[in-house]
């Protein structure tokens, strides 16, 4: 690994509600601080996710769940996050020459608010000008263990059985839209093509078991990345999108 430690890198983590994303992105930056702290590395790592604590990520989390927006209004949304965030941190972050985790990126869109009908074309047509991770790694978790994880006490106006019902069969969607997605199935294997984003290094893990044996199948991948198995961009180069002015100096 040590060949590699002065090298940026983009890794996102992916996969249904309940699979331990935040969790395992936790542990994934520790474990990467404690490395190279470990070896005199000079090397930070920083995390982001979607939607983003911004003004626009907060306008989504206060819709998120309440039927606040349309599906393609939610799509557009997180893509104006996205860019907003891929400009203002995520960037600079890796022209510093930081390693960055993001929980959630653009696969959470396609497979969200695909599932519930948003075109794909459309959605990766709105996100055409953001980066490409490295690696991209989804946890696998059947849809009814992930159901069973998450908290259930907002039933948001549902009966119980009504919720478990709507929510798993939206799950189900959404897996077999990652499904779709990761291994370049159907229409994803024409927009693979057409977008970087979905022409990337794709890994699955199975996020079945303890935090810590699902880790040890994370940093697996993520030491291929890092041993060079699995090819790092140069993001030293990576270029900003020019300040912009207030419509008043114009």
């Amino acid at each position: 690994m040590s060949d590699l430690i002065d090298k940026p890198f983009f890794v996102v983590i992916e996969g249904l509600d309940g699979s331990g994303k935040s969790t395992q992105t936790a542990e994934l930056k520790s474990w990467l601080d404690d490395y190279w702290n470990g070896n005199n590395g000079k090397r930070g790592i920083a995390v982001t996710r979607e939607p983003t604590q911004g003004d626009i990520g907060s306008l989504i989390r206060d819709k998120l769940g309440t039927n606040g927006f349309l599906k393609n209004t939610f799509a557009l949304l997180f893509a104006a996050d996205r860019l907003e965030n891929i400009e203002r941190n995520i960037k600079p972050e890796l022209k510093k020459g930081k390693g960055l985790l993001s929980d959630r990126f653009v696969y959470s869109t396609l497979a969200y608010q695909g599932a519930q009908g948003a075109d794909r074309k459309w959605i990766c047509e709105i996100n055409k000008n953001i980066i490409s991770p490295d690696l991209v790694v989804i946890l696998k978790l059947d849809p009814e263990k992930a159901l069973e994880r998450i908290d259930t006490t907002a039933l948001r106006g549902y009966s119980k059985k009504e919720y478990f019902e709507k929510k798993l069969n939206l799950l189900i969607k959404i897996n077999e839209e990652y499904e779709k997605m990761f291994h370049q199935e159907g229409e994803y294997s024409k927009l693979a093509g057409m977008y970087p984003f979905l022409d990337t290094s794709f890994r699955e893990v199975d996020a079945q078991g303890s935090i810590r044996e699902v880790q040890n199948r994370i940093r697996g991948n993520v030491k291929g990345l890092l041993k060079g198995e699995i090819p790092i961009k140069d993001w030293k180069h990576i270029r900003f999108e020019p300040e912009q002015k207030f419509i008043s100096e114009y």
